[in-house]
């Protein structure tokens, strides 16, 4: 009894589960020409702006790299097993976080049409044919990037 009760326990369990190695990757967010706002209003010089872009990514758990002018490359690392690469590129007036790499995070490209149905709506998604695809967690990432320079932004 003993036996069968461990084996329904283990049936239950796994009804529902997709994959052993987590969720299907979802369509790539990315970022262009984000307007930066301030809070006086003003428009800040280049170097300004870059020191707001890499003070918000080193703050938020980011790892930045110096990148040519316009540019910063920002590494964000997860338990030393999954990484994500992003290039910001920005003028005075905007910026833009784009994808530069990643590792464990499934990226790819989508070669055909393909549908996927996430845990949390049961809702099939299709997905046309050159959409780059990356597990969820790089676009939460990613937006949460996006809102701490928008907000430090706002602050000036």
């Amino acid at each position: 009894m003993k036996k069968f009760v461990c084996a329904l326990i283990v049936i239950v369990s796994m009804i529902g589960c997709k994959s052993v190695n987590g969720p299907d990757p979802i369509a790539m967010v990315k970022y262009d020409n984000v307007p930066i706002v301030t809070g006086s209003g003003k428009t800040l010089p280049l170097r300004d702006v870059r020191k707001v872009i890499v003070d918000s990514a080193t703050e938020s758990g980011w790892k930045v790299s110096d990148g040519q002018s316009g540019k910063v490359l920002a590494t964000y690392e997860y338990k030393n097993k999954h990484f994500a690469t992003v290039q910001i590129e920005y003028t005075q007036q905007n910026f833009s976080i784009a994808y530069e790499s990643s590792k464990n995070l499934k990226y790819r490209i989508s070669n055909q049409y393909e549908s996927y149905e996430p845990v949390q709506t049961g809702a099939a998604i299709t997905y046309p044919k050159g959409t780059p695809l990356i597990h969820g967690v790089y676009n939460n990432w990613v937006k949460s990037l996006k809102e701490r320079i928008q907000s430090s932004f706002a602050s000036k």
